[in-house]
């Protein structure tokens, strides 16, 4: 079974967001200010959209080889103290949505393969700080990490976060098609242990820009 969802990089507003709600059960929720999404609407609708009932799935758009946004550098050891940087900058972002102990958080990564050394290396370092925050009273925060990334290096991915000692790396796997509705488990999207998969981007829904996912929850960061 699989749950419809859907993100959206600027938020919709509360009324597109009720019109939506009877077709899917969760959307992204993008954290913000981040290195490469500043726009905070929907942090601020964010309690709003709980009230509502809406599966959430907790996005953080970190530093990026392509496209928009802040630029990985060259060097892989640099790449990896930002990594961590920006790890505990989501941390804090989902901290003060008040985001419960176990919640699931995924970094944006928006090219394709390959998975190169400075991207690797900033995501492994990005996941370990995100699972090793702690809260004001020093107790692990219990925050779960992961990625959005593509199915064509989607395994290898979850194999180096693994190595590097990150618990269960979630990964939402972008892998694109014609259909405008799928039913299938999220792991036929080529990666077989997928959270959710992204098969469509650029999709006018009710006069809303969206990309269409589905997730193996319908609430795919509840802990």
């Amino acid at each position: 079974m699989s749950f419809a969802g859907f993100d959206a990089d600027q938020f919709p507003g509360l009324p597109a967001m009720a019109d939506l709600k009877s077709q899917y059960s969760w959307c992204g929720v993008y954290l913000a200010p981040s290195p490469s999404h500043n726009d905070s609407q929907w942090m601020t609708a964010h309690p709003a959209l709980k009230a509502a009932g809406w599966g959430m799935l907790y996005i953080y758009v970190g530093r990026q080889i392509i496209g928009p946004g802040a630029r990985l550098p060259a060097d892989p050891l640099v790449a990896a103290e930002m990594g961590k940087a920006d790890g505990v900058n989501a941390v804090a972002l989902v901290v003060s949505l008040g985001a419960p102990r176990g919640s699931t958080i995924v970094l944006d990564i928006e090219n394709g393969p390959p998975l190169v050394d400075p991207m690797k290396s900033y995501a492994v370092a990005w996941a370990m700080a995100v699972q090793g925050a702690t809260t004001v009273d020093g107790a692990p925060s219990g925050y779960l990490a992961g990625a959005y990334c593509s199915h064509l290096f989607a395994q290898e991915l979850f194999d180096t976060m693994l190595a590097a000692g990150v618990e269960s790396p979630a990964l939402w796997v972008f892998r694109l098609t014609e259909q405008d509705e799928v039913t299938e488990d999220p792991g036929d999207s080529g990666f077989g242990a997928a959270l959710a998969w992204q098969y469509k981007q650029n999709t006018m829904i009710k006069n809303i820009m969206v990309d269409l996912s589905v997730a193996r929850y319908a609430d795919p960061s509840a802990p």
